[in-house]
């Protein structure tokens, strides 16, 4: 027995570049109707875990407005342009926050953030950089500095709970089920 709801039909309740609102009608497989909300943003995203040659780990420091804070550490990450390939929007991703190039990348999985009730799919990737560089332009209006840190001292910034986004913690995940 199918046990997925039947879609009945959508309403959309909010339209903007960055995120789509609908309202689903749907019927569960016990007969029961429902409304579900479906968040849709407009493209998957990717996150990157790269080291130096130190093996020290890239996180930035970030601005979020809808926690109120100016220094949420998180790993550099971002939204997939059109027709672009999730590893080409890593580098790029890690460049715009960082200033720094990635090489060597490699997938290490995918998840869904908010399963429940958004589309939206993120692409994990490792990677390294591969001789020193200087640092160039970054985007200062979300990134204010980007940290070097060892796994170790990473582990310990998650249990003091000073690395609190979501997203970051699942790369986390797929990332310690491989090294």
């Amino acid at each position: 027995m199918n046990k997925l709801p039947k879609f009945i039909e959508r309403k959309t309740v909010y339209e903007s570049k960055f995120i789509n609102v609908h309202r689903d009608k749907i019927t569960t497989h016990s007969g029961n109707t429902y409304e579900h909300h479906v968040l849709q943003t407009p493209s998957d995203s990717v996150v990157s875990i790269i080291k130096n040659a130190q093996a020290q780990i890239a996180l930035v420091s970030c601005i979020r407005y809808v926690q109120g804070t100016e220094d949420s550490l998180e790993l550099p990450a971002g939204g997939i342009d059109p027709n672009e390939e999730p590893m080409i929007a890593a580098k790029r991703e890690f460049r715009e926050e960082t200033g720094f190039e990635a090489y060597n990348l490699s997938f290490l999985g995918e998840f869904y953030p908010t399963n429940s009730m958004m589309t939206q799919k993120i692409y994990v990737f490792s990677g390294e950089l591969d001789h020193p560089i200087e640092r160039q332009e970054y985007d200062k209006d979300e990134v204010s500095e980007t940290f070097w840190y060892t796994l170790e001292e990473i582990k310990d910034l998650i249990r003091n709970k000073k690395i609190t986004c979501g997203v970051t913690l699942s790369a986390f995940a797929c990332y310690l089920t491989r090294v």
